[in-house]
């Protein structure tokens, strides 16, 4: 799917790097390839250093929740960011076992994801959000 995408925008990717697609093994290498460019940065490494939340969450001072499965595909348990959570007064993690990486994704449901239930419960459970502290 996102090669057809990328192939209607020219202006996102050359059509050199769309061919390398089908070499790549790894999400570093799409990473490397794709998104750095795109976002100007010359390599993941770059891009990943410069993007990652590690570098502002101490800064945040909000309530913020942070729903992270240990069964995602793509983002390891460590970025729960559950050691922090535990110092912080406006990070809060949650590590269920099941999930995936699509928000909790629930084939033919038209009710919420369970992801998004429980992002719900988190607000209306949050007394501070109700008194428009933010």
């Amino acid at each position: 799917k996102l090669v057809k995408f990328l192939l209607n925008r020219s202006e996102l990717i050359d059509s050199q790097t769309i061919k390398d697609f089908s070499t790549f093994k790894y999400l570093d290498d799409f990473t490397d390839n794709y998104i750095a460019p795109l976002h100007g940065f010359k390599n993941g490494r770059e891009y990943y250093e410069q993007c990652a939340a590690m570098n502002v969450v101490d800064k945040i001072r909000v309530p913020t929740f942070i729903l992270n499965a240990k069964n995602d595909p793509v983002l390891s348990e460590s970025c729960a960011m559950l050691e922090i959570a535990k110092k912080s007064d406006y990070i809060f993690s949650e590590l269920p076992n099941y999930g995936g990486h699509c928000g909790f994704y629930q084939p033919n449901s038209d009710e919420l994801y369970w992801g998004d239930r429980r992002m719900i419960e988190f607000v209306i459970k949050d007394e501070s959000f109700n008194e428009n502290k933010y």
